[in-house]
């Protein structure tokens, strides 16, 4: 709601490490039908071979020879580019982000982490931001959320200082002010971390309007004249909740992205 004062002291009374997520736990047992990670689940059902990370935007942030990634002198995410890849077909190689019994984040540390680093910096300065965004990554420099597959692969989260975002600095290519350059990678380490939940679109849609500097520019319905404000409503959902009259449809702006 871009209440941001007031977000940062609820996020205060968030999850503070990454034990107190709240994650979806496949049991683990190869019988159980449809208990097992989402994305598995697709890739050995009906979206066998339509889904994968392919070279989506995400693939480009994390690979370092894509020339638009965030690698640098303190960042190398050739671990989580592993990590967060997902094969279309065949789904058995997926050991990573869509291996059959991974877990999966439904509200978690780097979220709040993120939600703290932000609006400090809005509400605050550059340097209050950035102490969030240091723990987020000395978590991330201990593996983070890699799984066994990975975490003996290279990665790198050093702590970043003020000056890195200076002109020219991290994010900083077109010479804004710091503390707007500091944001824009807070929200694509959001855009990054928030793959697989509504991180991601509801950072477009709450940014859109007031802060498109700070958008990461992954493609968003090209070629269309309208983008995608909402999720559709189920007809399961309209007849069974008396205050929905009908569905608004995907294009209907909702009144706090207006």
């Amino acid at each position: 709601m871009k209440n941001y004062p007031d977000a940062y002291t609820a996020a205060q009374s968030g999850i503070s490490s990454f034990t107190g997520n709240l994650n979806f736990f496949p049991i683990g047992d190869p019988g159980i039908e449809g208990d097992k990670n989402l994305f598995w689940n697709l890739l050995n059902g009906s979206r066998e071979g339509d889904i994968g990370t392919g070279n989506s935007y995400l693939m480009q942030l994390l690979d370092a020879t894509s020339g638009v990634d965030r690698n640098n002198a303190k960042t190398n995410e050739y671990a989580r580019f592993l990590y967060s890849t997902i094969i279309a077909t065949p789904s058995s190689n997926n050991i990573g982000i869509a291996a059959e019994f991974e877990p999966m984040e439904l509200v978690s540390f780097e979220e709040n982490t993120l939600i703290l680093a932000e609006c400090a910096a809005r509400n605050t300065n550059l340097a209050a931001g950035l102490v969030h965004l240091n723990d987020l990554r000395t978590w991330l420099n201990t593996g983070g959320r890699l799984n066994s597959a990975y975490t003996d692969s290279a990665y790198q989260y050093d702590p970043y200082v003020a000056a890195d975002f200076a002109n020219g600095g991290i994010e900083n290519a077109d010479g804004i002010n710091d503390t707007r350059a500091f944001l824009r990678e807070v929200i694509e380490e959001r855009y990054v971390s928030g793959f697989g939940t509504f991180i991601p679109f509801n950072d477009v849609r709450r940014l859109r309007a007031s802060d498109s500097d700070l958008i990461v520019p992954f493609p968003l319905n090209p070629g269309g004249t309208q983008q995608p404000e909402r999720l559709p409503y189920s007809y399961d959902e309209i007849n069974a909740n008396e205050n929905i009259a009908e569905d608004p449809g995907l294009y209907s702006v909702t009144e706090v992205n207006k």
